[in-house]
């Protein structure tokens, strides 16, 4: 039974804005699984901000908090109080990786989604001695299972995946950022300014992942 001090998913508001209308981003697919893997990754949150963009306008945030002139997958910042944070992801980028990867488009995006939670919850990737990303990679496995692979002989035991969740979180202090940056070559347009989502306010990330 749920806490009566917990929000329930009519409590809680997720703000997904999609300004350059990225078919892969529609709100009818991401939401539901957003509150779900809230409800389990962090039930008192109260509210979640997600913008999906435009290499432009991730370029452009990624300079003016980072200066770092060039776009990247994807931007945390946590928030405070019962807001867990704003999360600014560029499609074309996911598009890009997507691809490198092998999976479709809306696999990465939870996967982006996913790993900018974590940060908005105060883990740091670059800081805790793999602690997020062998949480994250327990994770993914729950979370965003890899599709069935057709030449594979069927076992009726990899139907369900064993749920495994994080004991003992202990959120950092540093905010915190990109998964995988890249330089990418495509632009696309920006949309309109956001509303009610800090991604290009007041909270300042301050690191990113190198790898390729």
């Amino acid at each position: 039974m749920r806490s009566p001090d917990l929000p329930t998913d009519d409590d809680r508001e997720i703000v997904l804005q999609n300004p350059n209308r990225y078919p892969e981003a529609r709100a009818r697919r991401l939401r539901p699984w957003l509150e779900r893997l809230l409800d389990e990754l962090s039930p008192g949150s109260r509210s979640l901000g997600v913008r999906f963009s435009g290499d432009r306008e991730m370029r452009r945030v990624n300079r003016q908090y980072r200066d770092k002139d060039k776009a990247t997958d994807v931007l945390s910042f946590p928030g405070d109080g019962g807001h867990l944070g704003d999360i600014l992801i560029s499609v074309p980028v996911a598009r890009q990786q997507a691809g490198e990867a092998g999976h479709d488009v809306e696999r990465e995006l939870k996967i982006l989604l996913l790993h900018g939670i974590l940060h908005c919850m105060g883990y740091d990737h670059e800081t805790d001695q793999g602690e997020m990303e062998r949480l994250e990679r327990r994770l993914r496995r729950t979370w965003i299972p890899s599709p069935p692979d057709p030449k594979a002989p069927f076992s009726p035991l990899e139907i369900l995946p064993t749920v495994e969740t994080p004991r003992g979180a202990s959120p950092a202090a540093t905010p915190s950022i990109s998964r995988n940056p890249r330089d990418a070559a495509g632009t696309s347009g920006e949309g309109d300014a956001p509303r009610g989502v800090s991604t290009v306010g007041d909270a300042v990330p301050e690191t990113e992942n190198g790898h390729a």
